[in-house]
This record gives C-alpha cells, sequence and structure tokens, in this order.
C-alpha cells in the first residue's frame, strides 16, 4: 500500500499523520508526507526519516484581497 498524506503547521495535524505513517510503514506499506517549505514539522520528519516533498503553497480565505491572491499565486506554484 502507498499513502501520501498532506500535513504539517501544528502538531494537531502532524502527529495523528505521524501515527498513520508508522502503521502504514509497519504493514510494509511506502508513506509520502507533503508539506509546505519551510514548515516547522519538516525538522520532526527529517529527524524520523520519513519521506517527504515540500510544495509551496498559501492561505486564501480570511485574508485580504493582496492576501488571497498571494495565496491563490503560491497554491499554482506548488503545482507546477
Amino acid at each position: 500500500m502507498k499513502i501520501v498524506l498532506a500535513c504539517g503547521g501544528t502538531g494537531g495535524h502532524l502527529y495523528p499523520a505521524l501515527a498513520l505513517a508508522r502503521a502504514v510503514i509497519e504493514n510494509k506499506g511506502e508513506v509520502l508526507f507533503i508539506l509546505r517549505r519551510s514548515d516547522k514539522a519538516l525538522e520532526i520528519l527529517r529527524r524520523e526519516k520519513f519521506s517527504y516533498r515540500e510544495v509551496y503553497c498559501g492561505p486564501v480565505f480570511g485574508q485580504s484581497l493582496f492576501g488571497t491572491v498571494k495565496g491563490l499565486l503560491q497554491i499554482l506554484l506548488g503545482i507546477v
């Protein structure tokens, strides 16, 4: 089984994903984490030796018009 987990930012997202990843790996599966560039969680994934990829992304909701446009552009960069 292969799974991709998108998480990061806070422990509330990261630690459940780590527990799931460990269970998948224990059952001979593969896990790839997807995180925002410069996310604080990257340090933990490096230390735990998990596979990961960094992508550009940004907030869209609850932002000013400029912030929304900036977030959308960052998401587009992450897709490319």
